[in-house]
């Protein structure tokens, strides 16, 4: 379904939170005393400086996705889970992280790995929103010069779906945080996009506009039209789409890879149809500037933390 504006700007400001109206949270809270838990800016913490947390029925672990601070330049989105009545014991944190060999496993203590990296190269991935709708787990964030995208997956951990273009800068400049609203459905979903316009360093307004949109597309589409095309998937594996501990492989396809031509017809399959393919070509093809990131050599920034 066509993404289409369908509310004016609305003043406020969106702010991360556990988007689970889960009892055990109350409960947790009711029947302990703690103080705050922080995510230092150090370490492992450094990558969920933004944060989004999610539960799925029947499993006691608070799903962590997380970025570094701002938008970095060949930043990842990376992930970390706890027992949901150990959340305020820091050691008992698991990172979701790949070893050299390409084995995924929890991991207390760290290390973490990116699980998905911005789709065009030197871009940065943004802000970040994560629900269950309709039994799949669907995370909505900035993805670079592309916009407001969509993936979903079946387990918190992946097999992720291609982006879905939502929402691009054309149509919302200055877009920021897309967030999909928790009684959506798969077909016909509300996404809540801010705007943060800036000049010189100075906030014009802050606003937040609500967007239907479809969380069906991004799956491989035209991924197997072509040989090189199919090696986009190469690493992924053949044997599920669940992601279980001790996977090896990639999360998500890798179309970085590919000639520009077949990058534009394997990601029209699941842009939005709103989204004009003359102006994808001249965003893959490195013609628009992901103006809002920060270079990857800042002193703060470690994208990967593996040994």
């Amino acid at each position: 379904m066509p993404a289409r504006l369908t509310r004016g700007p609305v003043p406020g400001r969106r702010n991360s939170s556990t988007n689970s109206p889960d009892p055990r949270y109350r409960q947790a809270l009711s029947a302990i005393n703690r103080e705050n838990f922080d995510f230092p800016n150090v370490g492992e913490w450094s990558h969920f400086q933004n944060n989004t947390m999610l539960m799925l029925p029947g499993e006691p672990w608070v799903y962590i996705y997380g970025t570094n601070e701002g938008r970095w330049n060949g930043g990842g989105i990376h992930l970390v889970r706890v027992d949901w009545r150990s959340m305020w014991n820091r050691s008992t944190y698991e990172f979701w992280g790949r070893d050299g060999g390409g084995t995924w496993a929890w991991r207390r203590g760290g290390f973490t790995t990116p699980i998905l990296t911005p789709t065009v190269p030197n871009n940065a991935i943004g802000e970040l929103s994560a629900q269950v709708i309709d039994g799949r787990v669907v995370l909505s964030y900035c993805d670079g010069i592309l916009g407001a995208v969509t993936r979903t997956a079946p387990r918190p951990e992946g097999l992720w779906t291609m982006p879905a273009i939502q929402v691009t800068g054309v149509e919302q400049p200055a877009l920021y945080a897309p967030a999909i609203h928790p009684y959506s459905n798969l077909g016909r979903a509300q996404m809540l996009l801010s705007a943060w316009p800036q000049v010189n360093g100075q906030t014009l307004y802050y606003g937040t506009r609500q967007w239907e949109v479809s969380l069906f597309g991004g799956g491989s589409g035209s991924l197997s039209s072509s040989p090189t095309a199919r090696a986009a998937t190469e690493n992924l594996s053949s044997e599920s789409s669940h992601v279980t501990e001790e996977y090896t492989g990639d999360l998500a396809p890798d179309v970085s890879q590919l000639p520009v031509a077949e990058q534009v017809a394997v990601l029209a399959d699941a842009v939005d149809a709103e989204v004009d393919h003359d102006w994808l070509r001249s965003a893959l093809q490195g013609e628009l500037e992901d103006d809002r990131t920060t270079p990857a050599d800042h002193e703060n920034y470690d994208p990967m933390t593996a040994e």
